[in-house]
This record gives structure tokens, C-alpha cells and sequence, in this order.
């Protein structure tokens, strides 16, 4: 018996599924990071502001003959420790 392929199926854990797309030859998923802050990996400071935002391309396996890319978008955070701001990026 045949599964239903869920679009929460098709990426990493914490991320979601912004839309999905034909490009050419190539099946294109484009996702973002389900939380909503970021954790700086030096400090280990919780922002909930954006910087800014930037896009990744992730080519994966092929599904059903097609080229499959990952589109990331990922946001990179600001938090403020005195004086001194840090940008980090969130997952």
C-alpha cells in the first residue's frame, strides 16, 4: 500500500515548508526556520530580533527523476551586550 507524502516529510526537523515549485528540471522547496528566535553561539544570548535575511541553495538527492533544491531562507539575529552588538545567525 502506497504512503501519502507529507511536505513536513520533505525537510530537516525545525524547519517548515514556505511553498514548493517546478524550476526548469528542478523540484525547488523553499523553507525557513520554524522558531522564532536566534541563540548566539558565543554568548549564548536569546534575540528575537532580525538583522536581516538571506537565502541559501541546498541541491539534494533527485526525487522521482528531478533535481531537488532546498531554497534556506535564514535570518541572521542582533542582540546587544552593552555597548557592543553581535550579529549571529539563527537555525
Amino acid at each position: 500500500m502506497q504512503q501519502a507524502l507529507h511536505r513536513s516529510s520533505l525537510v530537516p526537523r525545525g524547519f517548515v515548508v514556505e511553498s514548493a515549485y517546478y524550476e526548469g528540471d528542478k523540484a525547488v522547496i523553499e523553507i525557513r526556520a520554524s522558531g522564532s528566535v536566534g541563540l548566539c553561539p558565543l554568548c549564548g544570548t536569546v534575540s528575537r530580533r532580525v538583522h536581516s535575511r538571506y537565502r541559501r541553495r541546498v541541491t539534494d538527492l533527485p526525487l522521482s527523476g528531478r533535481i531537488v533544491q532546498l531554497l534556506v531562507v535564514a535570518r541572521r539575529f542582533c542582540a546587544f551586550r552593552g555597548i557592543v552588538s553581535a550579529d549571529f545567525r539563527g537555525s
